[in-house]
């Protein structure tokens, strides 16, 4: 059986997406506990009539932490058994004798197919789980790995043997090992939630950066021991670890694989093999190479090797240590927790105008979006809104932005010209709870100043109700944007850019002269401080003062007492046209598709 390499996905398949649109955020929790049992055989009997099993299939905690495997990970039946499926929003899905998945975005990734028996020749699925139990019968014996097709590493095995053979554990059993599965994977994610702290970043340009996380991280590193098997005295521990992430051109994940043994016999041949479902199984796992073994002559031996999957699954493989008759000498199971972490962290930040929020997908087994919806929208219109990177990265409260699919390790980065509290939420999750909340607070005695995609957070004072900004800074935000000024202490020029006129202007009063293009203006009255924190002696000069100035020469600017935007017109976030009657309240407006998301091509990982 093998697993196709290089699943492509651009973004969740809109079936999908519709059917969870319309799944309550309660149908999709679970407090972690599995289904209840089915009526088995005892441990060391077996049924002729066949039995049906029972897993569940990704369970998520109220307080949006989701164990992303099936439960139990691996089930051992007997031909003519059936399993029933119960789970929300993941699929289950068996690859036909090809190997052979669909590519995520497919229709066929979303649509039951294979009818209700399967034999490993024909590809095989129940669609999107809704909450409908899924029932599948096994006919042939055989060790058939199945996957969601919507989330990297989530995986399983069904062992079917003969029938007729005795059963390894009853349906209570297999319980009782999911319980303890799932609350690992809870207790993973509550964990790495726990460990999070919002690291900051202060910016040359006095603005601060914060970094939050969509997701939270599974480890990077799982350590495992190799025990004995087949009578022999080969031990040892081993480590696989996070190697390479996914790429554009290479959805998979990379994880180095090291093992350290002892009680092998020098000079015997010796062999690793990464085995799916149990030690022995006969099955390797796809994407999986080890160099060849050298026994040193005290009978130690390093193994290394690698494999490229989606993500790590829980509990499906095994790295098993063969002799030349390819008997198992050692074994480990590589057991590692598996989750993610359907929210935002943190999920309320308070920032100050003109700092930036840089989001990072931290998670390997999900991808989410970071999305502000306009005033009078409840949700997307237009489920084809849902992928495309829209609306730039400067958010002055308006408009629709949207970072597009964020793939594990990808990035998208705003910053915030006006305060206020601004909800946005993921529009894959936030039928489960994903939302979060940036207020954007002003800071006493520090104003923005915001000129295209140049932002500086500067030093002001009020006086007389009037606020006053350094006249240095002014020039350094026209530098920036190409438009040359120059201030001898006296006099301010100012070269207007080409092609834009000088306008009239009230001269007003002061011993400050204003220059455009060698032609005085206007006078203002400055005002001699130290920059705050130095000694340096600087110019402050009115905000009405240099607004009227810049006016002159063609940009023109809003000022709210806390952020002056010089050409608030190429902040105003559009709303994208979508069809009549989509239902959003706000239709008109023109798409703006420039790149929001770092990173957000999926021709990489799925997920949901």
């Amino acid at each position: 059986m093998k697993r196709m390499q290089g699943v492509k996905l651009a973004g969740i398949g809109l079936v999908a997406f519709a059917v969870m649109a319309s799944v309550g955020p309660m149908a999709m929790a679970d407090t972690g506990s599995t289904g209840a049992s089915g009526t088995t055989s005892a441990t060391g009997t077996s049924s002729t009539s066949g039995t049906t099993w029972h897993v569940t299939v990704g369970p998520m905690s109220q307080d949006g932490i989701m164990a992303m495997a099936f439960f139990p990970n691996v089930l051992t039946i007997d031909a003519g058994d059936s399993v029933t499926f119960t789970g929300t929003g993941h699929t289950v899905t068996f690859p036909g004798a090809d190997g052979k998945l669909p590519a995520s975005t497919s229709p066929a990734a979303q649509m039951p197919a294979g009818g209700s028996t399967y034999d490993g020749s024909t590809f095989t699925s129940s669609g999107l789980l809704t909450g409908k139990p899924y029932t599948l019968q096994f006919t042939k014996p055989g060790v058939y790995p199945y996957y969601c097709l919507l989330h990297p590493g989530m995986m399983g095995v069904v062992i079917v043997n003969p029938a007729g053979t005795a059963y390894p554990m009853t349906q209570a059993q297999y319980d009782a090992q999911s319980q303890q599965q799932e609350q690992a994977d809870f207790s993973a994610g509550e964990k790495a939630v726990a460990s999070f702290h919002l690291k900051t970043k202060h910016n040359a340009n006095g603005t601060t950066t914060y970094y939050a996380q969509t997701d939270a991280p599974e480890p990077q590193a799982v350590s495992f021991q190799l025990k004995a098997a087949g009578g022999s005295s080969a031990t040892g521990n081993a480590l696989i670890a996070f190697a390479l992430p996914p790429s554009s051109s290479d959805p998979n994940i990379t994880y180095r694989i090291t093992a350290k043994l002892t009680g092998l016999t020098p000079g015997q041949s010796y062999s690793a093999v990464l085995s799916e479902g149990e030690s022995g199984s006969g099955t390797a796992v796809p994407g999986s190479s080890f160099q060849k073994i050298t026994v040193n002559s005290d009978g130690t031996a390093t193994v290394t090797g690698s494999v490229q999957a989606s993500g790590l699954p829980q509990g499906i493989w095994n790295l098993d240590i063969e002799d030349a008759s390819h008997q198992v000498v050692a074994t480990g199971l590589i057991d590692n927790p598996s989750f993610a972490y359907e929210r935002f962290l943190p999920k309320t930040l308070t920032i100050h105008p003109g700092d930036q929020v840089v989001w990072t997908q931290t998670g390997v087994n999900e991808v989410h979006t970071v999305t502000f919806l306009p005033k009078g929208w409840s949700d997307i219109p237009n489920e084809s809104l849902m992928p495309v990177p829209y609306g730039g990265h400067i958010y002055a409260g308006t408009g629709y932005f949207n970072s597009g699919f964020m793939v594990p390790g990808s990035t998208y980065t705003l910053t915030f010209l006006q305060s206020g509290d601004f909800a946005y939420r993921c529009l894959l999750h936030d039928v489960m709870g994903m939302y979060g909340e940036v207020d954007v607070v002003p800071q006493p005695g520090v104003s923005t100043f915001a000129l295209d995609n140049t932002v500086l957070d500067v030093p002001s004072f009020v006086r007389g109700g009037t606020t006053y900004v350094p006249l240095w800074s002014v020039e350094q935000l026209l530098k920036a944007n190409g438009i040359h000024s120059s201030w001898n202490g006296r006099d301010w020029k100012v070269t207007a850019p080409h092609g834009v006129h000088t306008a009239g202007w009230t001269k007003g009063s002061g011993n400050d002269n204003l220059y455009i293009d060698g032609h005085l203006v206007g006078r203002t009255a400055g005002i001699v401080k130290a920059w705050p924190g130095t000694h340096i002696a600087t110019t402050f000069v009115s905000i009405d003062a240099v607004r009227a100035a810049l006016s002159a020469i063609g940009l023109s600017g809003s000022w709210n007492g806390s952020t002056w935007d010089a050409t608030p017109q190429a902040h105003a976030g559009s709303v994208p046209s979508v069809p009549a009657g989509a239902g959003s309240s706000s239709t008109t407006g023109s798409a703006s598709n420039g790149s929001a998301s770092t990173g957000s091509d999926m021709s990489g990982m799925p997920g949901m």
